[in-house]
């Protein structure tokens, strides 16, 4: 599928298959799935850590389980869920549809934090619920429900251009792997996730184009023997007002 939005083959990015929450997770958790675990630990590195933030984060060097849209026992279906031999991460993903419910038990992040309480015990792991969004800056009132989230459960915030920058860096180190990294940041550049990387180390040039503000005419008397071919004058007729003109051989 990348390969064909790389081509064009799917519409434009406004079309709903592209513009889909669902596919923007197939297309870079889909691929995460392949890389080592210490990937995806990368990037987590930048999560802020909105309720219980935990000492330090896990080792996440052996391959891991994915699982998409798993439904709970409650019903709820998060975007992803990621499970290791102590641990397990549930990851809501935003691209431009909001959060859905806010209200009490409704609240979406506070339904995902119940249902992963509830599965860490039963398997005697330790929850992460991480909410992925396009926003610069920590959404604070998506993490603030009305009823407290479940406790012990380590609840944090990361967009998504912060998420590729750390598995950019970490790609660097890994070469390998670096084909899969290279078609994740494709995926979130094309719908203008990334943040701006500036204008980076390669001259700009500005090509110049001859208008009619430069007029061809003969050599100017120079004291010795001008050079071959023509040169480049311009007269804007300051002292009568004229408009420009083309000066010729011979013209006085």
């Amino acid at each position: 599928m990348i390969e064909a939005e790389a081509h064009r083959k799917l519409g434009a990015i406004e079309d709903f298959a592209l513009a889909s929450e669902d596919y923007l997770t197939s297309c870079t958790f889909g691929l995460l799935k392949y890389l080592p675990g210490s990937a995806l630990l990368s990037t987590l590195e930048g999560v802020k850590w909105h309720i219980a933030a935990p000492p330090c984060l896990p080792s996440l060097e052996d391959w891991l389980i994915f699982k998409f849209w798993d439904t709970s026992r409650a019903g709820n279906e998060i975007d992803v869920l990621v499970e290791t031999p102590s641990d397990l991460f549930g990851f809501e993903i935003k691209f431009q549809s909001p959060m859905s419910g806010r209200e009490g038990k409704k609240h979406q992040l506070w339904r995902y934090a119940e249902d992963l309480k509830a599965s860490s015990e039963s398997q005697n792991k330790t929850p992460f619920l991480i909410y992925l969004t396009p926003h610069a800056t920590c959404p604070e009132r998506d993490l603030s429900p009305e009823q407290p989230f479940a406790t012990g459960v380590h609840i944090g915030w990361l967009s998504w251009s912060e998420w590729m920058k750390a598995l950019t860096t970490w790609g660097k180190e890994h070469i390998a792997w670096r084909h899969i990294v290279k078609d994740i940041e494709f995926v979130l550049d094309n719908r203008g996730l990334l943040a701006f990387a500036g204008f980076g180390d390669k001259p700009t040039i500005v090509p110049i184009v001859r208008s009619d503000w430069f007029l061809t005419t003969n050599p100017f008397p120079w004291p010795e023997p001008p050079p071959s071919g023509p040169r480049l004058v311009w007269d804007f007729g300051i002292t009568q007002q004229r408009p420009l003109k083309r000066i010729r051989k011979g013209a006085t």
